[in-house]
C-alpha cells in the first residue's frame, strides 16, 4: 500500500519569498515525459466506446494491474480491487449503457495524468450524472486506468445556490478562511515550494475585488458558537491534492535513475495535478485551526444551534438509523457478498444532536477498508417534534457522506445549516443534502 501523503500549493506570500533547496534538488532528475492531453483523450473515447458499445474485453484492457475503483450510487459507496472492479461491471456489461464525459479537464505530472469530467450514466430506467475522476499511469508501453472513483451520485444537481462569503466562510486545515472555493483562473506568480512540508507559495499578481479582506476583522466558529476572531491576512490561492504515492516517489528520487526533483517542479506540478476542482482563495486567520466556519465580524452573530449529550435521543436516532431502506440495503450487501456478521457499522453509528430553537440529531457510519473487501457509508438527518423524530434526509440516498461537527442558521431563515470543515448541508427541495463540498482530491491508489 503507498503512503499516502498530503500535499497544499500555495499562492498568496509576499512576491519573491525564497524557496528552500537542497543540494540533490539542484541535480536534474532523469524523468518520465509527461502525458499529452491528448493521449489521455484519446483512452477516455475507448473507454466510453467500450462501455457504450457493449465491449467488455476492450473496456477490460483499459485497466492497470494495481487499480482501485470507488463506486457511487445513489447511497451507496463500494471499494474494489481490479478482480472486484472486473467482477462488477462485467455484471454491468449484460445491459446496455449509455455513459457521457462532459467537461474534460486533463493535469499531468510525470507519467500520470488526471482526468475530471461529468459522467451521467444510464441503463434500463437508472440514471445518474455527477463528477468522475480517472488517474491514468504508463503501463505496458501505453496509458492505463489506475484509479476510478465517482466523486458523488445524483439524480439532479443540487437546486440551491451556494451561501455568499458575507454569511458563510469555511474554515480549512491550519486556520485558512476559505474566501472563494471556484476561484477560477487568477492571476498569480509561479508557486514556490518548500522542501520537505510540500509547502508551495506565490503571490497573487492581481488581489481585485479580494483586496478588500484583507485585514478584515472575522469570527471564527465550533460546535459551541465562537472559538477565536482575528484579522484575515492576504488573500492567497491554495491548491491541495492527495497526489498518487508513484509520483511523490518520483518527486523523492525514489525511483530507478531519478534524483530529487527540485521544489519549483513539485510545485507546479501539484498544481496542475490538484486542477480547478482543488484550488481554493483563502486567506489566514492567526489562532483558528479549531474553527469550522467563519463570518465576517461586523455580520449578525447567528443563532447557534450547540452539540449537546442525551444518551436517551442518541439511542433512539441509532434505532431510526438501522431502520432506513438505505442502512439495511447495505446490510444486506455486507451479509450476502461479504459473510458480514452483526450490523455493518457495529451497531453504532457517530451520533450528535445540535440544540437551539429546535433540536435536530444526524447519525454517520462508515465501516470496511474497501479494495475488494466490503465498505459502506451512510448519514442521516432527523428534528425532533415533540417527542416525534422527523427524518429530513433522503431515506434511500442521501447523497455525499456527511458527518456535520457544527450547526447554526447562518442566512436568517430559523432553520440551522449544518457543517463539516469542509462541507456544508442545508434543504434542497424539500430534502436535507450536501450543497457545497470543498475536500481534498484524492488521487493515490492505496489497493
Amino acid at each position: 500500500m503507498g503512503r499516502v501523503t498530503v500535499a497544499w500549493v500555495l499562492a498568496g506570500a509576499l512576491l519573491g519569498a525564497p524557496v528552500v533547496t537542497t543540494a540533490a534538488a539542484e541535480t536534474k532528475p532523469a524523468r518520465a515525459a509527461k502525458v499529452e492531453p491528448a493521449a489521455a483523450g484519446a483512452l477516455v473515447d475507448a473507454w466510453l466506446a467500450a462501455q457504450n458499445g457493449g465491449d467488455f474485453a476492450a473496456y477490460e484492457a483499459l485497466y492497470a494491474r494495481r487499480f482501485e475503483g470507488i463506486k457511487r450510487a445513489g447511497p451507496r459507496t463500494t471499494r474494489f480491487d481490479r478482480a472486484g472492479w472486473v467482477a462488477d461491471r462485467a455484471r454491468m456489461f449484460k445491459k446496455p449503457m449509455k455513459v457521457t464525459a462532459d467537461d474534460r479537464k486533463v493535469s499531468a505530472a510525470g507519467a500520470l495524468a488526471v482526468v475530471t469530467f461529468t459522467q451521467t450514466w444510464s441503463s434500463g430506467k437508472f440514471e445518474d450524472r455527477g463528477p468522475k475522476q480517472l488517474l491514468l499511469v504508463e503501463e505496458g508501453g501505453g496509458l492505463r486506468i489506475a484509479r476510478e472513483e465517482m466523486l458523488a451520485s445524483t439524480l439532479r444537481p443540487p437546486e440551491v445556490g451556494a451561501l455568499d462569503a458575507a454569511r458563510l466562510m469555511m474554515v480549512i486545515e491550519g486556520g485558512h478562511v476559505v474566501l472563494d472555493a471556484t476561484p477560477g483562473d487568477l492571476r498569480h506568480a509561479a508557486p514556490e515550494v518548500t522542501v520537505p512540508a510540500r509547502v508551495a507559495e506565490a503571490a497573487l499578481l492581481d488581489l481585485g475585488p479580494w483586496q478588500a479582506w484583507e485585514g478584515r476583522e472575522v469570527v471564527g466558529y465550533g460546535a459551541q458558537g465562537e472559538v477565536c476572531r482575528g484579522k484575515l491576512g492576504r488573500p492567497r490561492l491554495l491548491a491541495r491534492a492527495i497526489p498518487h504515492f508513484g509520483v511523490v516517489q518520483g518527486w523523492e528520487g525514489r525511483e530507478e535513475g531519478t534524483a530529487p526533483a527540485p521544489p519549483a517542479q513539485i510545485a507546479a506540478e501539484l498544481w496542475d495535478l490538484a486542477g480547478e476542482a482543488g484550488r481554493l482563495l483563502v486567506a489566514p486567520l492567526a489562532g483558528c485551526e479549531r474553527a469550522v466556519y467563519a463570518r465576517p465580524a461586523d455580520a449578525p452573530a447567528p443563532a447557534i444551534f450547540a452539540a449537546a449529550e442525551d444518551a436517551a435521543l442518541e439511542k433512539r436516532a441509532r434505532n431510526a438509523f438501522r431502520a432506513l431502506p438505505a442502512h439495511k440495503a447495505i446490510q444486506t450487501d455486507f451479509a450476502s457478498n461479504y459473510a458480514g456478521k452483526g450490523p455493518w457499522d457495529g451497531g453504532a453509528g457517530d451520533v450528535v444532536v445540535f440544540r437551539g430553537p429546535t433540536t435536530w440529531v444526524a447519525v454517520s457510519a462508515r465501516a470496511g477498508d474497501g479494495c475488494g473487501d466490503f465498505y459502506g457509508e451512510l448519514w442521516a438527518l432527523w428534528r425532533l417534534d415533540g417527542r416525534r423524530l422527523v427524518l429530513l434526509s433522503d431515506p434511500e440516498a442521501p447523497g455525499t457522506f456527511f458527518a456535520p461537527e457544527a450547526a447554526a442558521d447562518l442566512d436568517g431563515d430559523g432553520v440551522p445549516e449544518l457543517l463539516q470543515r469542509d462541507r456544508l448541508a442545508r434543504p434542497d427541495a424539500g430534502v436535507w443534502r450536501v450543497t457545497e463540498d470543498i475536500t481534498t482530491p484524492f488521487l493515490d491508489c492505496p489497493c
